[in-house]
């Protein structure tokens, strides 16, 4: 058996893959070709999977045979990250239609022979998502991923130790016009919305928004497509998400469990007291106060005449404070404690946003982005 691939579009294709490898954390794709009986050709994909997801990408390769085997994609991407000639090969004896003792890669004058026995770990594909597909812009989704992306995790041991999260993972509702995201790690709730004609409500793991998130960064379509797979044709019951970007395709479950809808109260309580800020210079008062706070934390002492006070303290380091003057507030004298590292997640990527706030709860929306983008934070005892 002998495989030609062109450099550059298996470059791409394990690229692809490395960038998917921590996420679905597996070391090990998956290379099999198929007889397409409509083209009359055979197709090719390369394929990595993890106990979640699966992530395949189409390649064109000159090869006379179906064949199937695996590989560590550690060895291979320092081969192709900067190949010494424009084709690559893979050839080797087949037994059966596979692989079993390695095979041997040539790029120029360049030789290497792979003879882990890596066949058993070849990864599986998922069943595939008979359904419509919706389309979304690839540019608008990959913003909305980022926003809710840093809520999803948490180092507060009292969550870790917790026997459920709200939501373990990313919820995805769609009503027909708009498709919102919402996130949380028990202590902050993180929302986008983009426009979609999605009309289905599901949950999808952090493995699988974390390989999306990097697919949509590394391909430069302008458009994506997301599918579902239900139970059965006259089913509602979720089973599967599919993400077309480009010639890659990302494949996985979803959460069991019905999505928990009551979290968009908590972006819907009326809070009375209000500030608009421009977030350039909190953000940087609250990275010099960083170093002095005490369990990530800080105190914003709001005043109505428009001041800001940031204090952090720390018995070892000792105690800072900082100064933001005309602020636009409406609400009396009062005091936020709130974790600093939480707040710098929700002021990422916006230069104004309005802060609302009661007793318990902080809310932050972004006034200058156009994706309904708020987080909401409790606030830690006093």
């Amino acid at each position: 058996m002998q495989a030609d691939f062109i450099s550059k579009d298996l470059q791409l294709a394990i690229d692809v893959l490395g960038i998917a490898q921590s996420a679905v954390k597996s070391d090990y794709g998956l290379f099999r070709s198929v007889f397409n009986p409509e083209t009359q050709a055979i197709d090719s994909a390369i394929v990595v999977a993890g106990d979640r997801v699966v992530i395949e990408h189409l390649l064109p390769v000159s090869i006379d045979k179906e064949v199937e085997f695996g590989f560590p994609i550690s060895k291979i991407k320092p081969i192709t990250s900067d190949p010494p000639s424009p084709k690559i090969s893979i050839l080797d004896t087949l037994k059966g239609g596979k692989i079993e003792n390695g095979f041997t890669i040539k790029c120029g004058q360049f030789s290497a022979k792979l003879v882990e026995p890596i066949t058993d770990a070849c990864p599986q594909f998922l069943e595939n998502i008979e359904c419509p597909d919706t389309i979304v812009s690839a540019a608008q989704l990959a913003v909305a991923l980022k926003k809710v992306k840093a809520s999803i995790f948490t180092d507060s041991a009292e969550v870790k130790q917790a026997a459920r999260k709200i939501i373990d993972g990313v919820m995805f509702m769609g009503n027909g016009s708009n498709l919102t995201l919402f996130s949380t790690d028990n202590n902050r709730l993180a929302k986008a919305s983009i426009a979609c004609t999605l009309n289905k409500s599901f949950v999808l793991s952090k493995e699988t928004v974390i390989a999306s998130h990097q697919l949509l960064e590394k391909e430069d379509d302008t458009e994506v497509s997301i599918g579902l797979r239900y139970a059965n044709e006259d089913s509602s019951d979720i089973r599967g998400f599919r993400l077309v970007v480009g010639k890659s395709r990302l494949t996985s479950g979803v959460m069991a469990g019905k999505p928990p809808t009551s979290i968009e109260s908590f972006f819907a309580k009326e809070l009375p007291n209000k500030i608009e800020i421009n977030t350039a210079d909190l953000k940087k008062a609250i990275a010099r106060l960083a170093i002095f706070s005490e369990e990530n934390t800080v105190i914003m002492s709001i005043s109505k005449d428009g001041a800001i006070e940031i204090h952090a303290w720390n018995y070892l380091s000792g105690e800072a404070s900082d100064k933001l003057l005309g602020i636009n507030n409406v609400g009396a004298d009062r005091k936020i404690k709130i974790n600093h590292s939480y707040m710098t997640d929700a002021l990422a990527a916006s230069n104004k946003v309005l802060l609302e706030h009661d007793d318990t709860t902080v809310r932050i929306t972004h006034l200058d982005c156009p994706y309904n983008t708020q987080h909401v934070i409790g606030q830690m005892r006093q």
